[in-house]
This record gives structure tokens, sequence and C-alpha cells, in this order.
């Protein structure tokens, strides 16, 4: 029996838990996601930058507020909305009561290298935090601005930009309701014999009411009997809630008309005149809807309208709307005072300053005013047709000979008085003829004071007319320079006179042979007419002399293209002495560095040569003892520099890898330098020897055999020495 009670009690809890998780499951809100992509949802335009309408609404959640411009490709696709700079323009919406969101905008700057500010304000004006602290984009790719964990309210995607406007790409808005609630196992029905009461609440007269979650704050305005009267104090926004706040009622999309649906899970509301009395009617349909109504009492019959023109020159205030007087044709109305519009403005005519009381502009759309300047309003209140007067004529085009006309209306002006400009007088000459002093329109062809001289006889100077250059007769021929082949030019006429001048000899250097260029001798020709005078012969080329691969003749250094050079290492390499054969050959790797294609191993002691194609006429270091010693052992490779004729061991690891570079070599950083060396401070530098030439003929022969038995006798030498270790 204990053990049957025990297992109640358990079933017990186990059906509690599982109830729990299907009240918590029941009651797990989906999130909601708005997203305003222009690319997508905005209507492309005939133009770049064209206006949207303020109140545009997308989605029934995003709403257009200010001055926002539709941005088009090159083939008339929006690919994204630009904001006003200064909070001019923005893109609103509201998170309802019990319910946070993120929001996630996609802002870009104007330009690749323009920066603009990018920024979501709450409804008191204040900048939302974004979630990695990003205020500001440039360039014209589109980056994504993150905001978390926003409450419930009215929000606006904004620029607070003074110097450029801002792109929006995308704007994203996920809301998730933080609201649980345990189903009621009773339907929502009143109990018999009592009625539900209502409120009527929203932005009213310029501020939230009615919203606070206070069971016992019913709202001022109640409804009795599902009828309530009130006059508001301006234009209001209203939706409805049940008095207990148990419920809220929502349109579904926003409405300006006098009647509409109402239910749960809405956000918009209805906007309602102030200044009037208003009579609500509240209807609660079998659906579980609402349908709310009003009625505004008829105008005074024996009152006539009152006409007004309200726009963004007054920030659509229909309050402070610009009166228009009905004038001497029947129906047609004029604003007593003239309005300044700017570029692009726009404005309705509204009856009795009251919306939804017949307002109109240009159909359905406001009437746009293409060219700024100051009108006064004309409109047909039947009609609907509406007219701009200026008040201030902009006359262009007019002229000294053309009236113009208005640029705003098209009135025609009057002309201009005549530009006058002084002319001065003009000579009459034996082809043409003169004129007076005068003065002439600059622009027209009107003239005052004009007369003219008629043409008058040659007069020569020098031989010509001064005029028409018309030659004098029988003059006497002068000027110009006889050459060696022309005889000289009469400046009058232009006939050559006189006899020819001598020639002028000039002398034509003789020019060197080279190895590759023939040469000339001296010669002379005519500077003036290049007649030659002596002429020059040809000095044949006199070719190469190539020494050692190198053409030794003064200022030529050419290389023998046949001549190739080779270096090779010699001496005594791992204890082994060899002073006839290269121990290993060198190739080049990078402009005037030699290296041995395979590493080396080096004893200490051993010691090494780098000679030429396999002879001693060219060998390093120089001289008899000149030999590079080795004083680290170690595998090396040898690097020659056959500019500087510099020989550097390069250490390499036993994988043949070069080993770090060490600042010291192995080799003669240990030998005491050339300063040091006993007997060198005595001999001269090789800038202070005397230049010799190298020699040549048999001469050179000798000198190669000679330097050859020198190099021989080093290296035997060397060998004794390592052979007999002294």
């Amino acid at each position: 029996m204990k053990n049957t009670s025990k297992i109640l009690a358990l079933l017990l809890v186990v059906l509690t838990v599982i109830s729990s998780l299907a009240v918590i499951s029941v009651n797990a809100a989906e999130p909601t996601t708005y997203t305003f992509t222009p690319a997508e949802d905005v209507t492309p335009g005939t133009k770049d930058k064209e206006l949207i309408t303020k109140g545009t609404k997308f989605h029934d959640f995003f709403e257009i507020v200010g001055k926002v411009t539709k941005r088009l490709n090159g083939k008339n696709k929006v690919y994204a909305v630009e904001l006003e700079k200064t909070n001019q323009g923005s893109i609103q919406f509201v998170i309802p009561e019990g319910s946070t969101a993120t929001v996630t905008v996609g802002f870009s700057s104007t330009g690749g290298s323009n920066t603009s500010l990018g920024s979501l304000v709450d409804s008191t004006g204040s900048a939302v935090a974004e979630k990695e602290g990003k205020t500001s984009v440039t360039g014209t790719a589109s980056v994504d601005f993150v905001y978390e964990n926003l409450t419930a309210g009215t929000y606006k995607v904004t620029t607070p930009s003074t110097e450029r406007n801002t792109r929006v790409h995308k704007v994203t808005v996920v809301i998730t309701s933080t609201e649980t609630e345990t189903p009621d196992p009773t339907p929502d029905t009143p109990e018999e014999g009592t009625t539900p009461s209502y409120s009527l609440v929203g932005y009213i007269n310029g501020a939230d009411y009615g919203c606070e979650n206070d069971s016992g704050n019913p709202g001022e305005y109640l409804f009795v009997d599902r009828q309530l009267k009130v006059t508001f104090k301006q234009d209001s926004y209203v939706f409805i809630k049940k008095s207990d706040n148990t419920k809220w009622y929502f349109f579904e999309t926003y409405t300006e008309t006098t009647s509409g649906v109402l239910s749960e899970g809405k956000s918009e509301k209805m906007k309602v005149p102030g200044n009037v009395e208003i009579t609500f009617t509240l209807v609660e349909n079998e659906d579980g809807t609402l349908t709310l109504s009003y009625t505004v009492p008829d105008a005074n019959p024996d009152q006539p309208d009152a006409w007004s023109v309200v726009g963004s020159f007054n920030s659509w205030k229909e309050k402070e709307g610009i009166k228009l007087v009905e004038i001497d044709v029947e129906n047609v109305y004029k604003t007593t005072e003239a309005i300044a519009f700017e570029e692009n403005a726009e404005f309705k005519i509204v009856k009795n300053a009251q919306w939804n009381s017949g307002e109109y502009g240009n159909g359905t759309e406001n009437y746009k005013v293409t060219h700024p300047g100051k009108y006064y309003v004309v409109t047909n209140v039947v009609t609907k047709e509406i007219t701009l007067e200026c008040a201030e004529h902009e006359i262009v085009g007019a002229t000294c000979t053309s009236k113009g006309a208005c640029a705003n209306c098209g009135k025609e002006g009057t002309t201009l008085p005549h530009d006058l400009e002084d002319v001065a007088a003009k000579e009459a000459t034996c082809k043409d003829a003169g004129h007076t002093a005068y003065k002439q329109c600059k622009n027209c062809d009107h003239k005052e004071g004009y007369e003219v001289i008629p043409v008058v006889d040659h007069d020569y100077v020098n031989g010509k007319c001064k005029w028409c250059e018309t030659i004098q007769p029988d003059h006497e021929h002068k000027g110009g320079t006889a050459t060696c082949t022309e005889k000289a030019i009469c400046s009058i006429c232009g006939e050559a006179y006189g006899v020819t001048a001598p020639h002028t000899p000039v002398t034509d250097a003789a020019v060197s042979a080279t190895c590759t260029q023939d040469g000339k001798t001296e010669g002379s020709h005519c500077s003036v007419c290049n007649t030659v005078l002596v002429a020059q012969e040809t000095v044949p080329a006199l070719k190469h002399n190539y020494v050692n691969g190198v053409c030794d003749r003064e200022g030529c250094g050419e290389k023998d293209p046949d001549y190739v050079v080779t270096w090779g290492v010699i001496g005594i390499v791992n204890g082994k002495t060899d002073w006839d054969n290269d121990y290993a050959s060198l190739r080049n790797v990078e402009g005037h560095i030699w290296r041995t294609e395979e590493a080396i191993n080096f004893l200490v002691g051993d010691e090494i040569k780098v000679r030429q194609n396999g002879k001693w006429d060219v060998s390093y270091p120089e001289g008899f003892a000149g030999n590079y010693k080795i004083t680290e052992a170690g595998k090396y490779y040898v690097e020659f520099n056959d500019e500087t004729h510099e020989i550097t061991l390069v250490p390499v690891e036993d994988d043949g890898t070069e080993k770090p570079t060490d600042p010291e070599q192995p080799g003669d950083s240990d030998k005491p330098s050339d300063s040091d060396k006993p007997g060198d401070t005595d001999k001269p530098s090789d800038s202070d020897k005397p230049a010799t030439e190298k020699p040549t003929g048999i001469k050179g022969i000798v000198a190669k055999i000679v330097n050859f038995f020198n190099n021989f006798i080093a290296g035997l030498v060397e060998s004794l020495k390592n052979i007999f270790k002294f």
C-alpha cells in the first residue's frame, strides 16, 4: 500500500513537470522579423535622388519621416535610400510593449573616400549604442551596425552628419516578446451580468497616455456604453485597451479613415483630428476584434469653409497654414500673403484647418514647387486646380532688343537700355574707308555719332605705300645681304640685285680611327652653302687588340666574345696539396659573385688561391706568399668577387644548408690586418704604386713564366711544410 502511494505521488510529480513544459512550450514566443530592403521594396523612380513621400510605409512597420530620397544605379534600379543630413530624414518603426528587439542597419557613405555618420535614436532623440561602438562608415560598401536589447518604444534610423548625407541599404528588426501568458482554462468572456470596460489610449495631445501597466489606472478616456466624446488639443493617434490592461487592440495598418478594425497582436494606430469634438463608437465583433469609428459635427452651413495652405514651409502644421481668400472669380481663392518656397518644396490645400476634410494637392500627391521663389498660391476649390503667382518676378532673357519673361510665371518684362562703349576713330586709307569716333552697344548693332571717311591716295614711304605696300615706280634697289650662292634681295620690291659673296671656309676636324670605326683626315667646307672646299679622307678602323680577353687599346676595353672566363680553387685542401690542378670550379651566381658548386671540407692550415682559366697568369690573393689561409676547420662554400678580388668562406651545416652569417670569417679574419703585417708597413699601397703597362709580346710571355714558377715554388714549399710538419 505504501509503495502504491509512492508510485502515485511520483506520477503526480511527472505529470506536473510535463504540464509545466507544455505551458512553457505553448508560451514560447517565436521572434518576429521585419526587413526593409530598398532594392526590393522601393518603387524605382524616373530619376536619381527622387524624394520618397513623407509618411510612406513599408511592410506596415517602417515609415518614412522627413527627407529621404531614392538612389538609382545606371539601370534605374533602386540600390539604397539616402537620409538627409542633420537628422532631417529618417526611417521610423515602433517596438510594441512587452517586447525587446535587435536591429541591424546597413549604412554606407556617399562616395568612395567619403565618411558619414549612422545612428539609431529613441523617442527622446538619444542615440542607441551600437554593439561594437561604430558611429561612422567610409565608402559606398554597406556596413552592418547592430543594436541589441532594445525595449518598447519608437525608434528612428537617422544620421547626425552635418557635412553629408548617409545611405541605408537594409534595416532588419527582430522582435521577441518578453511576456509569457499561462493558458486560461476558461474562455475570455465577461461574467454574466458584467460588460468589459475599454479605454481609448495612444499618442494623445503630443504625449503617450494610458499605457501604464497598472490595472488600477483605466485611463482618462473611458468608454461608457461603448461611446466616448472628447476634444483633443491637436491631432492624435489612438488605439484601444481593456481598462484592466489585460488586452491591447491595434489596427493592422496605419489609418487616417474614420473607421477601422482593431485586434490583438497588431501595432498600428488611427489618426484623429484635434480642436474639434469627436464622438467615438466601439463595437465588439463576434471574432474577438473591435471596430472603432468616429464622427465630427457638421460645419455650420452659414459659416463658409476656410481654406489654407500647409506644407514643408511650415512643417505641415495645419493650424498655422497660410489663409486663402476668395477673389473676384467664383470658387477661386488666393493666399493673403506670398510664401517663400525652397526648391522641391511641397504643400497641400486644407479645408477648415483639418486633415481628412477635403485637403488636396496635385491629385493624390502633394503639390511640388519646381523652382524656388516667393509666390501667391491660387486655387479653384471645386476643380482643385493650383497655380503659383509670382510675388517677385524673376525676369530672364531681357536685353536691349528683347523684353524677356519671368522664369516662374512667364509674364513679359521690358527691354533693357543700350550698354554703350566708346569706339575709337579709324583712319581712311587707299584701300578702306575710315570713320569718326562713336559709341556702340555691346549687345546689338546700335551706334551713336558714327560717320564714314572716304578712301585716300597711296602714301609712299621708302618706296612702298604704307597701307597697301604697292611698290613706288622707279625706286632704287637697297637692303638684303648677298651670299656665296645668292645675290642680295631688294627690301622694297623683292628682286635680286648685285653680285654673290665669296665662300666662308670652316675647318672639319680630323677624327681618330678606333677599333670599330673608321677615322677621317682634316678638311674644310663653306659654312654658308656647305660646299666642300677640302675633302676629308677615310682612315680605316684599327680592329681590337685582345689581351686576356679584353681589348687593351686606350678607351676601348671591349671584351673578346670568344674568351671564356672560368675561376677555380687550387692549393692545400683537406690537408692535400695540389698547386697544378684546380680542386673545384666556381660558377657565377650573381653580378660579380662566383661560388663553388659544392661545399668543401677544410682543415686548419689549409691554404688556397682562386685563379682564372686554370692559369697562374691571374690568381688571387696575388703574390708569392699571398695564399688565403684557413684558420677554422669546417665545411664551406668558397665565394669570390671578380671585381674586388675578395675571397669569402660561407659556412654550411652538415645537411648542406648555410649557417647564419658570422661577421668574422674563419679564414683571414684571424690574420693581422694589412697595416699590422710585418714588412707590409713599408710597402706602398696600390694607389701609391707607379702605373705600369702590362708587358706584351716576349716580355709578357716571360712575365707569365716567372709568375708560374713563383706560384709553383710557393705551392711546393707549402706541401713540404705539411709533409714534414715544420
